[in-house]
């Protein structure tokens, strides 16, 4: 009988360690989304300094530097729909539930509505949304339905 109690202690010891990867991968998914969230949520203050007129840099319109001023200010409104995106769809699966279309549609007009002030920047950044949610869309797993 000895022979079938170690089984056992060895069975009970590999179903420690699943419970123990899975409570590292869960804690690493929840560091992951505070991550992602705090990166947004700098993308979202520097998006308002410069959206919102706060830091105004007086460039002569249709130059080099006017340019990439628009192109800075509409990748950061991406960069923040983007890792809030990644953010909450890492929170939303901790959770046990994918991401809600309603969800995703918020966050989408937050991130259009910093543009507004600059018709430039809002096409810019509303192509550059639409090319984050493909992106994400394809690299999204596919799970097959039993």
């Amino acid at each position: 009988m000895p022979k079938y109690k170690k089984e056992g202690k060895k069975r009970a010891k590999e179903e420690d360690e699943t419970r123990k990867q899975l409570s590292d991968q869960k804690s690493e998914m929840f560091n992951s989304s505070i991550r992602s969230l705090l990166i947004s949520s700098g993308c979202l203050v520097l998006s308002f300094l410069f959206n919102g007129k706060i830091i105004d840099l007086p460039v002569e319109p249709g130059s080099a530097v006017d340019v990439l001023l628009i192109l800075l200010k509409s990748l950061l409104i991406t960069l923040f729909y983007t890792f809030t995106l990644v953010g909450l769809a890492n929170t939303m699966e901790l959770r046990g539930k994918p991401s809600s279309l309603r969800d995703i549609i918020i966050v989408g007009i937050i991130s259009l509505i910093q543009g507004v002030l600059s018709l430039p920047v809002f096409l810019i950044s509303f192509l550059g949304v639409i090319l984050a949610s493909l992106y994400l869309w394809a690299i999204q797993v596919k799970v097959e339905r039993f």
